[in-house]
């Protein structure tokens, strides 16, 4: 057990629980440190006492070898029939697609080659593995337990004093397991060298270790251009006369459990944030609280409830907070989709499921989410005439450029050109000439 607040649990709930306890001290007894009575917990057992410090330990990494996702592979899994996907040398990777294409399943999938199925017998593992089997709402109860499903992991190690190198680890429901194992230190230490983010759960909820927190203020300004500064919540002396609100004053001095904002025109608390702000912060924080810093992170969803403009700037704050992580992250985000800069660390599951020739020119789809993109515009001309051919020949470009791979580039790259060029001008000529007065006004 541990002194420290769960993520989970409000500040609230934990300052009610210390002053349940409270104990009246004189004021010698006050005097006394904080860290006497609070500091160690005594668990007892069978073995020698272990002290369980209320402050997160941290794991001395600096012998612990690096490892990486080369490749996964994926047989009839979740969506997947069979795909394989290979990951570059960069730090940081995005999949991107539509809805239900397989990104969060990817991540699962490294997930699980990282999980521990050792207290599972054969009949429990293969029913709990059962959800992963591609269609399996659509078996017969009969072939339930013929149905397999493989996930294969190549991954590389760079041990200290040894020539980096290669493994596979395979994770099959017929295999009831895993073919092939992490090595050593990897093995018993699967929680700290994998951990996926999910970052939409209790939003209104902060909670960093301290020393963290200078690199938060500067990750956090980075993205949202706003400064920060800790919101300390003070007990007053007759509080701090309770031995149990002592224990919450230490509790406090070694996290910080909220902070301001300070805007142009106003200064806010974290639970005033907006929920794409406090998108951000837990984004930042919950990967900063870690005990070890994990060698793979997989972040699903990594830009909801942010806004557009910020959604490059939470991807590079991310990759600056950890960068001796490999990152793997979803999004949906359009402005990533089209704008990351290194494309090769983007990976556009939409590839799984176009003609070969496509595949192999990957600056169609390039063009495709621009004509895509135009076609919102277009869209919004008040002019039916104007807006409905532009709107063909929109669509006909987007068949060109994916449905029909047999149209020559140079042709391709002249018409799009010219029709990014005449949507701008209509676009702009629209915002000038129809734009809308604002409903709205600052009473003094």
């Amino acid at each position: 057990m541990s002194d420290t607040i769960p993520e989970n649990e409000d500040l609230s709930s934990a300052v009610i629980q210390a002053q349940a306890g409270a104990e009246t001290l004189t004021p010698q007894e006050q005097i006394k440190s904080v860290d006497e009575s609070i500091d160690v917990l005594t668990v007892p057992d069978s073995a020698p006492q272990q002290i369980l410090s209320s402050l997160p330990f941290d794991i001395d990494t600096s012998k612990w070898p690096k490892v990486r996702v080369k490749t996964l592979r994926m047989i009839n899994f979740g969506p997947h029939d069979d795909v394989e996907i290979n990951f570059g040398d960069y730090p940081l990777h995005c999949l991107v697609g539509p809805n239900g294409i397989g990104k969060t399943t990817s991540l699962a999938a490294i997930q699980s080659l990282f999980g521990n199925f050792a207290g599972y017998n054969q009949e429990r593992f293969m029913a709990k593995t059962l959800r992963w089997v591609r269609n399996f709402m659509f078996l017969d109860p009969s072939d339930q337990p013929a149905a397999n499903f493989s996930i294969q992991g190549v991954f590389s190690i760079d041990e200290h004093n040894a020539k980096p190198r290669e493994y596979t680890v395979e994770l099959s429901r017929q295999g009831c397991g895993f073919t092939g194992s992490h090595p050593g230190v990897v093995r018993f230490n699967l929680q700290h060298y994998c951990f996926m983010a999910r970052f939409d759960q209790e939003l209104h909820i902060f909670q960093l270790r301290r020393q963290r927190w200078p690199l938060f203020c500067q990750l956090f300004e980075a993205v949202t251009g706003y400064k920060v500064e800790e919101d300390r919540q003070e007990l007053d002396g007759q509080e701090m006369s309770q031995s149990s609100d002592r224990k919450m004053q230490k509790i406090m001095a070694e996290h910080v459990l909220g902070f301001k904002v300070h805007k142009p025109r106003e200064t806010i608390t974290q639970k005033q944030c907006s929920a794409g702000e406090r998108k951000i912060a837990k984004s930042l924080s919950t990967i900063l609280n870690r005990q070890v810093q994990p060698n793979i992170i997989l972040i699903d969803n990594v830009t909801d409830h942010v806004e557009l403009g910020r959604h490059l700037p939470v991807i590079e704050a991310i990759e600056k907070c950890f960068p001796n992580s490999q990152i793997i992250a979803t999004c949906h985000s359009q402005p990533v989709q089209r704008h990351l800069p290194q494309r090769d660390r983007l990976i556009d599951l939409r590839f799984l499921h176009c003609p070969e020739q496509v595949r192999q020119e990957p600056w169609r789809y390039r063009l495709f989410d621009e004509v895509e993109e135009s076609l919102n515009k277009i869209r919004s001309l008040p002019e039916s005439t104007i807006r409905s051919n532009a709107e063909k020949n929109a669509l006909s470009l987007k068949k060109w450029l994916v449905e029909e791979p047999s149209r020559d580039q140079a042709s391709l790259i002249q018409w799009t050109s010219r029709h990014l060029a005449d949507v701008a001008g209509l676009f702009s000529e629209d915002v000038v000439l129809n734009s809308f007065l604002p409903r709205i006004r600052l009473l003094e």
